[in-house]
């Protein structure tokens, strides 16, 4: 079996996959899991400790600035391209190609049937192609929710004035971590 083929298939059963299973499949998708798990290992305690010191309004910095920097680093240390995506962007630089938009619609579409959307992973022009879904959990309500205090809902229109990254609910997909590298031989 060529190993497009097997990408394919695998790419086809994502959606009820592992992340075990998957870095047994494939070695660039068992490195793509484990960037995509540094990167949410280092954003998540610095986003905790900004909300535990002030109010949300004052947390959105780490959104919008350690956030970036975090994939910058990991792109640099990696070689992977590492960037976060949505199809309700906050910031207008976070549009999914066409590849992230279309696994983002299966990942909205397996936590609809009361599914978890595990991850995905592709072989695309020669990329591995790698998208691990961030779901919104309570922490998340305050910046993202469908009820948003005022003095957050005014920074956050103050900083992204195109904002369409409101009125998620508990375990909706907020986004993904979008991973891209070349193949290897």
């Amino acid at each position: 079996m060529t190993r497009r083929l097997c990408i394919a298939l695998l790419a086809a059963t994502i959606s009820t996959a592992s992340a075990e299973e998957l870095k047994v499949s494939d070695p660039q998708v068992g490195e793509a899991s484990a960037i995509a798990l540094v990167f949410m290992s280092r954003l998540k305690p610095q986003l905790q400790a900004a909300l535990e010191s002030g109010p949300p309004a004052e947390a959105i910095s780490v959104c919008s600035e350690v956030a970036p920097r975090v994939a910058a680093e990991l792109s640099e240390e990696t070689g992977w391209s590492v960037k976060r995506v949505s199809l309700r962007p906050r910031n207008p630089g976070a549009q999914p190609d066409a590849w992230e938009r279309e696994q983002l619609l299966v990942f909205d579409r397996t936590v609809a049937a009361g599914g978890n959307p595990g991850w995905a992973a592709a072989e695309v022009d020669g990329q591995v192609r790698f998208l691990a879904p961030q779901r919104v959990g309570g922490v998340c309500l305050l910046c993202h929710g469908e009820s948003i205090d005022a003095d957050t809902a005014a920074a956050l229109k103050r900083l992204y004035p195109e904002d369409r990254a409101v009125g998620y609910k508990p375990g909706d997909v907020r986004g993904a971590i979008s991973l891209s590298a070349a193949r290897k031989q």
